[in-house]
């Protein structure tokens, strides 16, 4: 997706059409951010009349990435957004209008430093290695029991 989370946008779309918010949550999956204070909607609560009390909540439900337009920081219109590749191999958003990168000086993706894996260590892998080196490793009750009843009949 190419609206991320923190981005100002602009709804273009619906009962709040023309209003600005800022993106807080993405949802790539379903293709719907959450803007701050567009969309509300008014939740009621029941309490259990000991610790909870009952309450009346606004809440901002997700709207479709399509029905909003991202306002560029730099020129502060709203624009489409493209990719280009910078000298260093990161990839950057770009404003489609000024030719500015939207993302500034943000880290992205091999621009970031990246970590030495680490070494695996646990249960998981100490059962691997055991099962490889030919140890037994404890069965289940039913096989005990198929294995005995396969005796019996014998």
């Amino acid at each position: 997706m190419k609206i991320r989370k923190g981005d100002t946008v602009k709804i273009a779309i619906g009962k709040d059409s023309g209003r600005t918010g800022k993106v807080l949550r993405v949802l790539p999956s379903e293709s719907v951010v959450v803007v701050e204070g567009c969309n509300v909607y008014k939740k009621h609560i029941k309490g259990d009349g000991q610790k909870k009390e009952s309450a009346i909540v606004e809440i901002s439900k997700p709207i479709s990435v399509s029905n909003v337009q991202l306002v560029c920081p730099a020129c502060g219109e709203t624009s489409r957004i493209g990719f280009e590749i910078d000298e260093k191999g990161g990839k950057q958003r770009v404003c489609k209008k000024c030719k500015k990168s939207i993302d500034g000086n943000k880290q992205t993706g091999k621009q970031k430093k990246e970590s030495t894996p680490k070494k695996k260590t646990g249960r998981r892998t100490a059962r691997k290695s055991s099962a490889k080196k030919g140890k037994a490793v404890k069965s289940s009750k039913k096989s005990k029991k198929a294995s005995n009843s396969k005796k019996s009949k014998k």
